[in-house]
């Protein structure tokens, strides 16, 4: 069984990837706690939402040889499951973020009772199962001392969840691009530049912000920075923290993302769409007949909007991916996903500069292509191939070629001639760029890498056809 290092920040426990599971390999001792921890009535009531977890009692030395793990017997191992196709916060809309910061603090809160305590508070601690954040480090739980008053993790929480959604909610600042360029999340100091002076006198902002960076100031100057005062007894710890998680919580309120979902939904359908009703209503039933007929397990769309066709997909039965590059879009599709209990992930991620290999050695978090490579049984691409094509330059050939390696199956596609007038307006006076594309030129390349390619119907006076290619 080949495994794959996955964690290198935490002494206390190693993570492994297996093809059908996560393994994690921790010392004896510690080992003894996750499992009294996990006959507890606080891991009871939060079963659903930790990454679901069986001891491992028959492992063998060679599984995990090449790792060299010291004193293998000294070791107790645990089975997570694996997630379909994990995700980062990089690639998340504020929804998101948001959601997953309320498990944080909700997972922090609901352990104090049973003597346990979260050690950390990032992001890529947690992972989405279709809409829903699900916590994925167990080794993140410890022993919480019955006296310890403080949470070390606070300034980690602010970092990483308070002070990214406000610097979105301020500045409309997308989720991913503070995440791929501060993968600890933002500082104080980083945030204060960024505000003006009737921002920073705000009465929430100076309390999130200028009273953060006034304590770090202080902290610095310390000597004793790492000493603290235990409280009196245990029911005035609990109390302390408490209190603590309650104005995190109320601070994480604040910055909810606005719940657009519905005037959006409309607004988009109205006036952002190329098509007219009866092309559109006909679009919507193309994708449902061709979804019931083919019963997809799996299914990517890409370019998703508003995610009207993932929704179709959905509501079929097939586990759904969709990707787009409008934040704002991928939110609204979490927030109806989220409500309506759709098995759709939601993605911020741009096919023209997908998401790369990140964290050490580019080995902690998997590029976007290596996570989608031939994951999908069906893949929907729907009025944007003509994006790909002009906004990034990218050729044809090499379009079907990428979709190619993400499909098992099938493809259902849209062909957009150049005379359509999204496409000269994408063009902006660069025609003579793709004088020479059309659709037989479309359909060539697309034979080339799917041989079974079937017109399914055409639309706008034949300026847009829909076909379903097959392997």
């Amino acid at each position: 069984m080949p495994l794959n290092l996955k964690s290198f920040r935490d002494p206390d426990a190693k993570l492994f990837e297996s093809e059908f599971e996560m393994i994690r390999a921790v010392d004896a001792e510690y080992g003894k706690f996750l499992l009294d921890f996990m006959t507890s009535t606080s891991f009871q009531m939060f079963e659903d939402k930790i990454v679901e977890t069986t001891p491992y009692e028959n492992i063998e030395r060679q599984e995990i040889y090449e790792y060299s793990i010291d004193n293998f017997e000294d070791k107790i191992f645990f089975k997570h499951k694996k997630f379909t196709f994990p995700s980062y916060p990089y690639e998340w809309p504020a929804e998101m973020l948001y959601a997953a910061g309320n498990l944080t603090i909700e997972l922090a809160e609901g352990t104090i009772s049973d003597g346990v305590g979260l050690k950390d508070a990032t992001p890529f601690n947690i992972l989405f199962e279709g809409p829903k954040p699900i916590f994925i480090d167990l080794a993140s739980f410890e022993q919480r001392h019955p006296c310890d008053q403080i949470w070390f993790p606070e300034g980690q929480f602010l970092r990483n969840f308070i002070y990214p959604l406000l610097v979105s909610k301020l500045f409309q600042m997308p989720i991913n691009d503070i995440f791929i360029n501060h993968r600890d999340g933002l500082t104080p100091d980083y945030v204060y530049r960024m505000l003006s002076v009737l921002k920073k006198l705000n009465p929430f902002i100076f309390g999130t912000i200028t009273l953060s960076m006034w304590a770090e100031k202080i902290a610095r100057r310390k000597t004793n920075l790492h000493e603290f005062k235990m409280a009196k007894n245990p029911q005035l710890a609990a109390f302390i923290l408490q209190r603590l998680y309650s104005r995190l919580r109320k601070k994480l309120a604040r910055l909810k993302p606005a719940d657009l979902s519905e005037s959006f939904w409309s607004g988009y359908m109205t006036n952002h769409l190329s098509y007219n009703a009866d092309d559109f209503e006909k679009k919507e039933e193309i994708v449902e007949t061709v979804i019931k007929d083919f019963k997809p397990d799996k299914v990517l769309d890409i370019g998703c909007n508003v995610g009207n066709f993932s929704c179709i997909a959905a509501r079929a039965g097939a586990s759904v991916v969709a990707i787009d590059t409008d934040e704002r879009s991928i939110g609204r599709l979490w927030s109806l996903a989220n409500r309506d209990r759709l098995n759709i992930l939601p993605l911020v991620v741009d096919l023209i500069n997908p998401t790369p290999a990140l964290g050490w050695r580019n080995k902690e978090n998997d590029s976007f292509l290596s996570r989608a490579d031939r994951k999908f049984d069906f893949t929907i691409m729907l009025a944007v191939v003509h994006h790909l094509l002009i906004d990034g330059g990218i050729e044809i050939s090499e379009i079907l070629s990428l979709v190619r390696n993400i499909t098992t199956k099938s493809l259902l596609i849209e062909y957009i001639d150049p005379s359509d007038e999204m496409f000269q307006k994408l063009l902006k006076g660069r025609g003579q760029l793709y004088a020479k594309f059309n659709k037989d030129v479309f359909l060539t390349e697309l034979k080339k890498v799917f041989p079974n390619v079937r017109e399914i119907s055409f639309l706008k006076d034949g300026r847009r056809v829909i076909y379903l290619a097959q392997v």
